[in-house]
């Protein structure tokens, strides 16, 4: 597998930006020892802003639709399955797994669980959602915003009454 190195950037409020430090690293592969590119390093103020960029996209995200949300996991894994022999390439590359025994299987697995999670973004109960892995169990449930005894209004986050 050649590998071809690039600089690489990384997104925060959907734009590719570097570090605010400017400083970099090389990321290497674990089989060879090849250099893959050079990495920006991250800040806390670079993870501040990360942070801060989430938290304001969530709102323009609880307000799209179950069916608008649904949607767009479903792009992703789309997306997924269209790089899919991209991802499997560079996780292997990155993490030294084998391409064929295990990295495609990953990048499937992840497929997997986006089309489920955007089908569950269209359920409004509660439910245990069946796991790819049977060793794995998967709750979900939902919260609803705003309750009466939520620690911070409109978070979704609530107390659990004491015992």
């Amino acid at each position: 597998m050649s590998v071809t190195t690039q600089d690489y950037s990384m997104v925060i409020g959907g734009e590719w930006v570097e570090s605010e430090s400017g400083e970099r690293f090389e990321a290497t592969s674990p089989a060879t020892g090849e250099s893959l590119g050079t990495l920006p390093e991250g800040t806390r103020d670079d993870a501040r802003r990360a942070i801060a960029a989430a938290n304001a996209a969530r709102r323009d995200w609880a307000a799209r639709s179950a069916f608008e949300r649904a949607a767009a996991m479903t792009r992703v894994a789309d997306l997924i399955e269209e790089r899919r022999d991209d991802l499997a390439r560079t996780l292997t590359l990155d993490q030294g797994k084998p391409l064929h025994a295990e990295s495609y299987g990953e990048v499937e697995e992840l497929v997997v669980y986006w089309r489920m999670a955007a089908a569950d973004a269209t359920r409004l109960a509660g439910s245990m959602p069946p796991s790819v892995d049977a060793s794995k169990r998967v709750l979900a449930y939902r919260v609803p915003r705003g309750v009466a005894g939520s620690s911070r209004p409109g978070t979704g986050r609530t107390r659990c009454p004491p015992s």
